[in-house]
């Protein structure tokens, strides 16, 4: 059984940090964190902003990020193939492989994390029209945990390094070229 780890981005609401484990037949997701996750991520978010308080805010992001951790390791305790798994939070998941249709990896740097390292982005598009999108934290390899969910050749977005803007000054200015 595979696992990594991954921030689902949320607009309304704070991001979910999930541990998803990877069996044979389905993803199961296990919420350990929200916002802040790890010391990295502490320290962007809580610690720099806070300044003079920044002693304060240190205690208490130490203390979230020892949260992270504690419930990473109960649920690695728990056996993910049980009914336990779920039932330890409402925003656990469970996605079974022959539900997902297609995979895409976006290994385009997000900035919704801000500074902080992360790999790209993973979507998965289910066969009942849903969606989820996670965010690779780390230094995870991307391209493996494609695999390990059964895709291997996921498709892989290609992002324009123009902007639209320039592209249409490119073709604008090819097009009058050919003109003369």
């Amino acid at each position: 059984m595979n696992a990594f780890f991954a921030l689902e981005p949320r607009w309304l609401g704070r991001d979910r940090f999930y541990k998803i484990y990877v069996t044979d037949q389905d993803i199961r997701g296990a919420l350990i964190g929200r916002q802040v996750y790890d010391e990295e991520s502490a320290h962007r978010q809580m610690i720099a902003p806070a300044q003079i308080f920044a002693p304060l805010m240190k205690l208490w992001a130490d203390r979230i990020v020892r949260a992270v951790r504690l419930r990473e390791t109960e649920y690695d305790s728990i056996v993910p193939f049980s009914d336990i798994f779920l039932r330890q939070d409402r925003l656990n998941f469970q996605i079974a492989k022959a539900d997902i249709l297609h995979a895409e990896v976006d290994r385009k740097k997000r900035l919704w994390t801000g500074r902080s390292k992360n790999a790209g982005t993973l979507r998965l598009r289910m066969g009942d029209h849903s969606e989820r999108e996670w965010i690779i934290v780390g230094g995870q390899d991307i391209d493996s945990i494609a695999r390990c969910l059964g895709h291997p050749c996921a498709n892989s977005v290609q992002r324009r390094e123009a902007s639209r803007f320039a592209q249409s000054e490119a073709r604008t200015s090819s097009a009058a070229g050919s003109r003369r």
